[in-house]
């Protein structure tokens, strides 16, 4: 039997400088590199505060959209040292990139960036 996931709806942090150490150690990092006529994108998690990734508290997906559409997907455990991925993508310059990270225990957080 399949379970069902759980979302909440994602917190956007618009001042992350500004944010508390736990928003901070929540929300997604963006990395974009142009590489070829394409962006080579990083999402990564623990970027601005580490994020404990222990039995009961850890990200257990990581989702990157462009434009609204799913693009990439990262599954994460207890034992994910760096909650972190990479992909390449053929996206025109202004294309809206969303990353959502979701942690067992707190809740769904996101970070926007345009290409």
């Amino acid at each position: 039997m399949t379970e069902a996931l759980t979302v909440s709806t994602p917190v956007f942090t618009t001042d992350i400088l500004s944010a508390d150490d736990f928003t901070k150690k929540h929300t997604p990092y963006i990395e974009i590199e142009e590489l070829e006529g394409a962006a080579h994108v990083t999402v990564k998690l623990g970027y601005y505060v580490a994020h404990p990734n222990k039995p009961g508290h850890f990200f257990d997906r990581i989702e990157l959209s462009c434009n609204g559409a799913p693009v990439a997907f990262f599954s994460g455990t207890p034992q994910t040292v760096e909650s972190q991925f990479s992909t390449v993508l053929n996206v025109e310059p202004g294309s809206e990139l969303v990353a959502i990270a979701h942690c067992n225990l707190h809740g769904s957080f996101a970070a926007k960036t345009t290409v």
